[in-house]
């Protein structure tokens, strides 16, 4: 049997023994209450399995609910992980704070409006700043290049705990139009964006990217994309433009960005390897016929396959190009952390 106070605590819910319970002020739904408060209770239920349940929301379940509904995952996922730590395989609970539904129709003006919050908000706040810049250091990434990086809006962050975040989404944007523009789907109690508060910030209020603050493991989701992918983030030289580098993502173009790179060369990082748009390059071509692009996308068989679709119609538009694989590992992040 998993040992819940553990397992709460370990996901950053603070608790205190009291008897045989557990009491804390925080909720993987609702949130924090007073300080002082048990708002959460842990304690063994029927038939000597620990259970919980929240005082202000009502939200209960076992170890499996509160690890579905604190780190934003299905249940299924939240099961095998339970599973894994018992060697025992356990049945789903008739009852759960968090059931699978289809998709609810999603309201696209209440997503760009959800974005335009997001975006406007972040960009005025230094709310999870440290934190982030704390995750781009592991990641190899010097507060040099993530300070421009974050005066450049490229980054901004949620804050780092889920249910301040939680309540800074429902906050600014509202449940109802959390819940219309798709950001918080039906029948969940937190939005996945909350537990994923590194947030990329594509061009002209696009989109963005809500990324885990830790290494994901198999269960979980690293990033979420939301909004129109129809922007690349870009890094350009003060000067001409003669060379172009493609990569998949901001993490990637901030790591060559760390590693080096001449000063008449640009770095174009995809919201996804297969969200390029072929008229980008007519234009650049109309710009600057002489450009070589680099294809450098990942160095696995689904990056080599898109580099291959790539260069076919980047050649097309008559631009020189190539393809560019990181030496070490298999995304630019990788060898910046391999160097």
């Amino acid at each position: 049997m998993v040992d819940l106070p553990e397992l709460v605590q370990e996901q950053g819910f603070a608790l205190r023994k009291q008897g045989r319970t557990w009491g804390g002020a925080s909720c993987p739904s609702c949130g924090e209450g007073q300080e002082t408060s048990n708002r959460l209770c842990v304690y063994v239920g029927d038939g000597g399995k620990w259970r919980f349940k929240c005082h202000a929301c009502g939200i209960r379940g076992d170890a499996a609910d509160f690890l579905a509904v604190s780190r934003g995952i299905s249940l299924r996922a939240a099961l095998k992980e339970v599973q894994s730590r018992t060697g025992v395989v356990q049945s789903q609970p008739s009852k759960a704070p968090r059931r699978e539904a289809g998709p609810a129709p999603i309201d696209d003006g209440a997503k760009a409006q959800a974005i335009n919050v997001i975006v406007d908000k972040l960009l005025d706040s230094q709310e999870g700043k440290r934190d982030a810049q704390a995750y781009f250091r592991r990641r190899g990434i010097s507060s040099k290049v993530f300070q421009e990086a974050w005066g450049r809006g490229i980054i901004r962050s949620l804050p780092s705990q889920s249910p301040i975040a939680t309540r800074w989404l429902r906050e600014q944007i509202g449940s109802i139009h959390l819940m219309a523009s798709g950001l918080l789907r039906q029948g969940a109690a937190c939005p996945a964006a909350a537990f994923r508060p590194i947030v990329g910030i594509l061009p002209k209020k696009s989109g963005v990217e809500f990324r885990l603050n830790h290494q994901a493991d198999r269960t979980e989701v690293k990033a979420l994309r939301y909004g129109r992918l129809v922007y690349p983030w870009w890094w350009r030289p003060n000067g001409e433009m003669n060379r172009l580098i493609v990569v998949e993502g901001y993490i990637d173009m901030l790591s060559l960005v760390e590693q080096g790179q001449d000063k008449d060369t640009a770095i174009m990082a995809l919201p996804g390897a297969n969200s390029w748009r072929l008229p980008w390059f007519e234009t650049l071509k109309q710009r600057n016929a002489n450009l070589e692009v680099l294809v450098g996308l990942d160095a696995d068989d689904a990056g080599d396959r898109t580099a291959a679709t790539m260069i076919e119609a980047v050649a097309g538009v008559g631009l020189k190009t190539q393809r560019l694989r990181p030496e070490k590992g298999k995304d630019w992040n990788e060898a910046l952390l391999a160097a």
